[in-house]
């Protein structure tokens, strides 16, 4: 909201408050508060109490936009902590899921190299379906990685797993 448009909501609300205090409409109020604009330059005369109130309305008004606008913040810092905190639940319900998938199954896989000459294998190591083995002519193999990460990997063997079974 811009200024001017605030400054005369906040006008109004004030206006309106000092026509019921005033027994009168506030249609009469603000006829009388523009002539005295138009005639004084000013529409609360300097030194009235009509003028003291509107400086302690303008201060309370003022002092009650900020809270507000503190609460809002507040609220919605509170709110992206929450958001983290589901982000954070709907990780580990994933993980406890790729953890049931993994011990549900033979899911591990043992990557060798093989030495053709002696017609021995070297174990390199075990992934989650991490790291797939070809062999190329028999004398030389490509690992294809099917995933960034084991958590990638294993999110894949369970979509696979699911699809075999369907």
């Amino acid at each position: 909201m811009d200024l001017q448009k605030d400054f005369l909501n906040m006008q109004i609300a004030y206006e309106k408050n000092c026509a019921i205090r005033c027994n009168c409409s506030y249609e009469e109020l603000k006829a009388q508060l523009d002539r005295s604009e138009s005639l004084f330059g000013t529409r609360y005369l300097e030194g009235s109490p009509r003028h003291e109130n509107w400086l302690l309305w303008v201060e309370a008004w003022q002092a009650a936009k900020e809270q507000a606008e503190s609460a809002l913040l507040e609220q919605f810092e509170i709110n992206n902590k929450l958001v983290e905190q589901i982000e954070k639940l709907k990780d580990q319900a994933k993980d406890t899921e790729r953890l049931n998938f993994l011990l549900a199954g033979e899911h591990i896989r043992t990557v060798v190299k093989r030495d053709i000459e002696n017609d021995d294998y070297e174990v390199v190591g075990s992934h989650y379906l991490f790291t797939e083995l070809y062999w190329i002519d028999g004398f030389d193999y490509y690992e294809n990685t099917s995933a960034h990460s084991e958590r990638d990997a294993i999110d894949k063997a369970m979509i696979e797993a699911q699809e075999q079974s369907q």
